[in-house]
């Protein structure tokens, strides 16, 4: 699975509001097709499923 790892300069932090703790879906353009709530609370991984459930079913479809 890749992973993100943030730099020392926090790029990814300001870019994408990454604090606090969210979980993303990126999608293979490099777009944001998920931003759950901030974490632990907003941690909805129910929700993340379904999103890339989506996602797949569209790839497989082509639409």
């Amino acid at each position: 699975m890749p992973m993100l790892i943030d730099d020392m300069k926090d790029s990814t932090a300001k870019n994408y509001g990454g604090y606090p703790d969210r979980l993303y879906l990126v999608g293979k353009d490099g777009k944001v097709v998920y931003q759950g709530g901030p974490g632990p609370r907003g941690f909805k991984p129910d929700e993340l499923e379904e999103h890339l459930e989506k996602i797949l079913d569209k790839g497989a479809d082509g639409k």
